[in-house]
C-alpha cells in the first residue's frame, strides 16, 4: 500500500463517504459496527486476516445499520431471514468484489493522523476500558455528542476530535506538513532517528511475537 501523508487524514476523517458493498449501502464505519463485530469475532475487524462469505454477510450486515438500528433488530428472526437474502445478493456479485470492498471501506474509515512518539509535556495514562467507550465518553463528555450521535459518529474523525484535544492539553504533538519537514532537517543532521524505520522495526517485532 502506498505511503500517505498522515495530515490528509484530517479532510478525509470529514469527508469520507461510505461504499456499496455487494450492493449494500454501508453506514459510516463507527464504534456500533467496530463492537458488534467483536462480539462476532468478524475477521474484518484485523488487517490480513483470512475472511469468508459468511464473514463478508455478517460484516455487511452490521455495517449498513445504525447504532439504533443494531441494538433493535441484532438477534431477531426477521433480520436473519434479512441476512439469507443478502446472501443470495453476496453469491451473484462474487465474493472477491465484496471482500476488496469491505475491506478499503474498513481501511478508508481507520485512516487517523499520526502523532510524534515521546513528544508532549503532560503524562499519558495507559487506560483499561474498551476503546470504543472511551471515545464515546470523549465525544459525550467534552463534544457534547448524544449518546446515538456518539454511537454513530466515524471513528476517523472521533479519533482527530479525541486527537486534537489531547495535543491541545499538552499531551501528545501531531504530525504535520511542517513537523515532517522539520524531522527531515534533523534527520539530515543527525539529530534524530527515522520514525518511519522505527514503526516497521516494531511491527516486525509485533508479528514475529503473534
Amino acid at each position: 500500500m502506498a505511503f500517505r501523508p498522515s495530515y490528509l487524514a484530517w479532510s478525509q476523517s470529514i469527508f469520507c463517504q461510505p461504499r456499496m458493498c455487494l450492493g449494500i449501502q454501508l453506514q459510516p464505519y463507527s464504534w456500533a459496527h467496530y463492537e458488534c463485530l467483536k462480539t462476532f469475532n468478524n475477521p474484518y475487524l484485523l488487517t490480513d486476516w483470512k475472511t469468508q462469505r459468511p464473514d463478508l454477510l455478517q460484516a455487511a450486515w452490521i455495517c449498513s445499520r445504525t447504532w439504533e438500528q443494531l441494538r433493535r433488530d441484532m438477534f431477531k428472526m426477521r433480520d436473519l431471514r434479512a441476512m439469507t437474502r443478502e446472501t443470495w445478493r453476496a453469491r451473484r456479485e462474487g465474493f472477491a468484489l465484496g471482500d476488496a470492498q469491505m475491506r478499503q471501506y474498513m481501511e478508508d474509515y481507520q485512516f487517523t493522523p499520526d502523532a510524534w512518539e515521546g513528544k508532549g509535556d503532560g503524562v499519558k495514562v495507559q487506560m483499561g476500558s474498551a476503546a470504543s467507550f472511551i471515545f464515546v465518553l470523549f465525544l459525550m463528555e467534552h463534544c457534547h455528542f448524544t449518546e446515538s450521535q456518539a454511537w454513530n459518529c466515524p471513528i476517523a474523525r472521533s479519533i482527530c476530535y479525541r486527537m486534537t484535544w489531547l495535543e491541545n492539553q499538552g499531551l501528545i504533538e501531531m504530525k504535520s506538513e511542517r513537523s515532517e519537514r522539520e524531522h527531515e532537517i534533523e534527520l539530515a543532521l543527525g539529530l534524530t532517528t527515522d520514525w518511519s524505520d522505527e514503526a516497521e522495526e516494531k511491527e516486525a517485532h509485533l508479528v514475529s511475537h503473534t
